[in-house]
């Protein structure tokens, strides 16, 4: 198998993660798996279905093994970060092995060619030392050789207006009003836009930029660049702060020891940028940075 490139794309909810992943994949279809995480998490094909919407019936297949880990994910993990509650690692590494697994198993059945050069996966990733341990463990896999993370950070304001815009155009096509559609998905009690509007915030709560500290160009040596070989922490990271909206900075996050072993490209903007001009500023980020598109 060809060797990969493996980025992990995260932010919150309505940042355009799946988005900026199918782009990226249609930009270099070729070279280029998307693997999305929330139809995975839901019982789907990640690779088949990336960028569509989870379905009730994935969820009707999916195995008692994803849903428990995937479940205490959201309970322990997710669900203490919106109340914003302290998250122990342990709450989401079962989730994200159990991906790394599927990746595995994912990018192994599919036709060889030493055409594909990255494999691209999205998912709302909300601690430094999560991103971390995931890029970590893409890492441990044979056929990836580099692990890079882009974090979008788009304005709080700008994710809710998307989700709703999303949230109504879904239930329009479903036939349904915006509460049965909320309700058919467990959310009760919203019964207009200002009552989503509230729960979508506290989905916003827990999220942390890109690490600030050593700080670093978009060119670089093979280490700081993500080569497989960087040193593997596991500790948890605090600082950060967010990005001016239409800056983008690369950061090395510097852990305990001195090391510079996490890898992150922040991406800040605004209502004005477009989902082209977005994918465009990435890939040239990408690309100076060595990511093979």
């Amino acid at each position: 198998m060809a060797a990969l490139s493996a980025v992990l794309i995260a932010g919150r909810s309505g940042a355009g993660k799946s988005t900026l992943g199918n782009n990226i994949l249609a930009r270099n279809p070729q070279h280029v798996i998307h693997y999305d995480v929330d139809i995975f998490a839901a019982g789907g094909d990640p690779i088949a279905h990336a960028g569509t919407q989870p379905t009730p019936e994935m969820v009707a297949a999916r195995s008692a093994e994803l849903t428990t880990v995937y479940g205490r994910c959201v309970a322990d993990g997710f669900g203490r970060l919106f109340k914003n509650e302290p998250a122990e690692m342990s709450a989401f590494t079962d989730f994200y092995d159990l991906m790394v697994r599927d990746i595995a198993a994912q990018v192994q059945s599919l036709p060889a060619t030493p055409a594909r050069r990255v494999l691209v996966v999205t998912h709302s990733v909300f601690l430094r030392s999560v991103r971390h341990y995931i890029r970590t463990e893409l890492l441990r896999l044979p056929f990836v050789t580099r692990a890079l993370t882009v974090v979008l950070d788009p304005p709080p304001a700008l994710l809710t207006e998307r989700k709703m815009h999303l949230m109504r155009a879904e239930a329009a096509a479903e036939g349904r009003s915006v509460p049965e559609f909320c309700a058919a998905r467990g959310m009760d009690g919203i019964a207009c836009d200002d009552d989503f509007a509230a729960v979508h915030a506290s989905w916003h709560v827990g999220f942390e930029p890109a690490q600030e500290a050593g700080l670093a160009s978009a060119g670089g040596s093979g280490e700081e660049n993500g080569d497989r070989g960087a040193p593997a922490g596991r500790h948890a990271s605090e600082g950060g702060n967010d990005g001016e909206c239409g800056e983008e900075r690369v950061a090395s996050e510097e852990r305990g020891r001195g090391d510079s072993d996490e890898h992150e490209i922040a991406v800040a903007y605004g209502a004005g940028t477009d989902r082209v001009a977005l994918c465009d500023r990435v890939v040239t980020l990408l690309l100076a940075r060595r990511v093979p598109l």
